[in-house]
């Protein structure tokens, strides 16, 4: 693992102060080992071998390690002088237990393998480190490695601070401050790099047994959720329970946690003693010094360019080339090197190995580069190139085909009947123009469902049939009890119940099925095709589709003659996989329109919130978010939430139904639902009779969310509702839902029942009340649209930072920030074009 922290003027003090004395490290001495140099310029300075501390303290103030003391540069000593960063090096939990275990010889092994695997990120970080001047040189960095091996608890921990000086050197001797960018920039591939390192070192050096996990790698047999050693794990991961306590979505904000939780580290005893502790609490739990031997294999396991080694080459090749391009088509080198180092733990191959496969893969013919965007130059596949090609080719043929219009009286009069706005009566009539494809945008709450209900109607009243397709199942429900879908009374009569709000996937099924059924049975085949040269498809929520979901609705809309109208929100959650389809669509349709008054919202302080995080206005979000009325900060985060319970409360003793809680996170949200039900309990409105559950105890009046769908009961993922009667004896709750319908359970057989006090901003986005409780940190544009926009009535933010009193403006201005932040997802023919014409100015301003 590896975090970066920028170093203040006392850090030098720190550091130093808690290594020996002395420039052999002893464990029978309290400290931490001496610190060593490291680095390309610390050997053109002729720094080598342990740290001294005159010469450490002269070069982290900018001045020259010799007795002359010249400067190396030019705010050598100042005040607001950045002296450098702290890259925090650290293991994977189970190799510092390992560590902690085994006797001398092999935890010097460990510590040797460890201090080669930060060297290599080093030389990475070092290959592309600039000085910070016009010309921007290539330059050596200055680092300074503090080895330590507890954390502030006590707990063993093997980690290195890798403090990287602000003091840069060149080849020519030249120095100067570096680029801090590059370090931050290059910071997942250098911490993937060194995991790939370090796997690949334990397994040819000691012989040892490794299993990936997500992005990083544990000693086989060792995990936190299972396992033989499950409890030793968590016992000695009291620092990273703390941290995840926090719900940390970024690794900036898992930094912050880190801060925000740490103990003040004061005396470090003798590592003797330390290891004496650690090696009987191990024993305890079943891990002795004996049983850790056998994890090692003392000749190691010799490495040669074998088959096998061929095939894992391949495997991780194979991996990372789809796991480069799952979220976004296009990605930089630094990309690929994180995509191919995680591919490559517990595979055998080292750093070396893996910026080998990236150049390899990089020169593969199926890759392209697409120009250089932001000082970075973006590669995609050629296959995916050629999709989205298509997608944009076929969408703009199928906007320019003539037809399906509707007249000027039916449009007007679905326009009355849904009390549209000017401008949602502008959207409608662009929508029901000729032209078969149409494309509707707008943030959330800014009247898209109520739009396309207007053009539904007309479409329906002029004889065509309308099909309202979303990517998900609670989608589709949404837009059936909007209203989108309505079914004519002698419709009914001839043809009984049509379903016309479907998924997505459903309709690829039914149109598959009628393909089928052609091919086999030819006119006799019962299946239908569900489109035809009289539907009109409307694609709700159209961001949440990729690039090839997208493709293939346009073909087959195109194929049947029908007409397909795409709404989303380009700001929003994106697809999940091949992101930024809808997107184009909205940038490329000359024929698409957007919405931009916000309508949900009654209030003029909510209703500016919405507009100012759809604009990415940060001032405008931190001037807003100065109003107590809408946000309220605290010390700790169980401050907030106490606060966040009690208002809510006032308002939730009559109507639970009506009065939201959003959080960032699950693991947030659970307290918060605790501690709702408990206030509602104390203040009568639950009942005494409970059911007990391994998800916990539900009574009468509480507020429930379904996580599964089940067709025997009838709900389906992301369903709300409240209990109305419990039978404790046998288990079964009646449970009416929002929508209106009663359904009976058996807590028996379905489980993924939960409290709906609070809820994430994923699983409240089809939710609408009137007031809504928001407690976060500030989680980026899309998760901030979701919370704020739900609400008609009000919305409070509540939110904790350690200081919020002595600086409050400060807290505020940054929590507006993180909630405008967003990263940009964009198909790679349209960075492609964004390269260019970036090229294009950047040779007009030579010019």
């Amino acid at each position: 693992m590896l975090s970066i922290a920028k170093m203040g003027r006392k850090s030098k003090y720190y550091y130093v102060n808690l290594a020996q004395s002395s420039y052999e490290a002893s464990s029978a001495l309290p400290g931490e080992p001496p610190a060593v140099w490291g680095g390309d310029g610390a050997r053109q300075l002729g720094l080598t071998g342990a740290v001294n501390r005159a010469e450490f303290f002269a070069l982290f103030d900018g001045f020259s390690p010799d007795e002359d003391e010249t400067k190396l540069v030019e705010n050598a000593g100042g005040k607001r002088r950045v002296p450098g960063w702290d890259l925090v090096f650290t293991p994977p939990k189970s190799v510092s237990i390992l560590w902690a275990v085994v006797d001398s010889a092999y935890r010097a092994a460990v510590e040797r393998l460890h201090h080669r695997a930060v060297e290599a990120a080093i030389a990475y970080l070092e290959s592309h480190s600039r000085l910070l001047t016009h010309d921007a040189p290539p330059a050596g960095l200055v680092v300074a490695y503090f080895e330590h091996g507890s954390n502030r608890a006590e707990e063993p921990n093997l980690h290195t601070h890798a403090l990287v000086l602000n003091d840069g050197v060149t080849k020519d001797g030249v120095t100067g401050p570096i680029d801090s960018r590059v370090l931050y920039r290059h910071k997942m591939a250098a911490g993937a790099l060194y995991r790939s390192e370090l796997a690949a070192l334990l397994q040819t050096e000691l012989g040892l047994d490794l299993v990936r996990c997500k992005s990083w790698f544990e000693l086989a047999g060792f995990s936190r959720t299972e396992g033989r050693y499950q409890t030793l794990m968590n016992l000695w991961s009291s620092r990273r329970a703390a941290i995840e306590a926090m719900a940390p979505s970024t690794a900036a904000e898992a930094q912050a946690a880190a801060y925000m939780t740490r103990q003040k580290k004061g005396y470090i005893p003798p590592r003797d003693e330390l290891f004496q502790a650690w090696q009987e609490i191990a024993a305890q739990h079943g891990l002795s010094e004996r049983r850790a031997r056998r994890f090692i294999l003392p000749e190691g396991r010799e490495q040669k360019i074998t088959l096998w080694q061929r095939f894992q080459e391949w495997r991780t090749l194979r991996e990372a080339r789809r796991m480069v391009v799952l979220h976004q088509s296009h990605f930089s080198r630094r990309d690929l090197v994180v995509a191919i180092a995680v591919a490559a733990q517990a595979r055998g191959l080292n750093s070396v190995d893996v910026l080998r496969l990236t150049d390899t893969c990089l020169r593969h013919r199926q890759v392209m580069s697409i120009g250089v965007v932001k000082d970075e130059e973006r590669f995609t596949f050629k296959r995916l190139y050629r999709l989205e090609q298509s997608l944009l080719s076929q969408a703009t043929k199928l906007a320019m085909t003539p037809g399906m219009r509707v007249s000027h009286r039916q449009v007007e009069r679905a326009g009355t009947g849904e009390k549209l706005s000017p401008e949602q009566r502008r959207a409608l009539h662009t929508l029901t123009e000729g032209g078969k494809l149409k494309v509707l945008s707008g943030i959330s709450g800014t009247g898209k469902t109520r739009t396309l209900i207007a053009a539904a109607k007309a479409y329906r009243n002029s004889g065509y049939t309308v099909i309202a397709v979303s990517p998900s199942r609670q989608g589709a429900e949404h837009l059936r009890e909007s209203g989108l879908e309505s079914q004519g009374v002698l419709s009914k009569l001839l043809y009984g119940e049509v379903e016309r709000s479907i998924t997505l996937y459903k309709l690829f099924h039914e149109i598959d099925r009628a393909r089928e059924g052609r091919q086999r049975y030819g006119s006799r085949a019962y299946t239908k095709d569900p489109l035809s040269r009289k539907t009109v498809v409307i694609a709700d929520k159209a961001q949440a589709l990729s690039a090839a979901q997208m493709l293939r609705l346009v073909k087959e809309v195109s194929r049947a003659g029908g007409k397909l109208i795409v709404s989303g929100d380009v700001k929003a959650p994106q697809a999940f996989e091949h992101s930024g389809a809808f997107k184009a669509l909205a940038k490329e349709i000359s024929s698409s329109v957007t919405l931009t008054e916000v309508k949900r919202q009654e209030t003029s302080p909510s209703r500016d919130l919405v507009e100012a995080i759809g604009a990415r206005n940060t001032r405008g979000v931190a001037h807003l978010l100065r109003d107590e009325n809408i946000l309220r900060l605290s010390e700790t985060k169980e401050e907030a939430q106490a606060k966040l319970i009690s208002d809510w409360l006032t308002q939730a003793i009559a109507s639970p139904k009506d009065n939201l809680i959003i959080v960032d996170t699950k693991e947030e949200a659970a307290p918060l639902n605790a501690m709702a039900q408990a206030a509602l309990r104390q203040a009568g409105a639950l009942s005494d009779t409970a059911i007990k559950t391994k998800a916990g105890h539900f009574r009468v009046g509480d507020r429930v969310m379904f996580h599964e769908t089940s067709p025997t009961y009838g709900v389906t993922k992301g369903n709300m509702g409240s209990i109305e009667r419990l039978e404790s004896l046998t288990k079964v709750a009646v449970i009416r839902l929002d929508s209106g319908k009663t359904r009976l359970l058996n807590l028996r057989h379905y489980k993924a029942l939960s409290l709906a006090y609070a809820v994430t901003s994923g699983e409240a986005k089809y939710k609408e009340v009137r007031h809504g409780f928001v407690l976060t940190q500030g989680r980026g544009q899309d998760v901030a649209l979701t919370q704020v926009s739900r609400t008609k009535a009000a919305t409070r933010i509540y939110s904790y930072a350690p200081g919020e009193k002595d600086d409050a403006d400060t807290v505020k201005w940054e929590l507006g920030r993180k909630m405008v932040y967003q990263k940009d997802k964009e198909l790679a023919i349209i960075a492609e074009r964004e390269a260019k014409n970036e090229l294009l100015s950047r040779e007009r301003r030579h010019l």
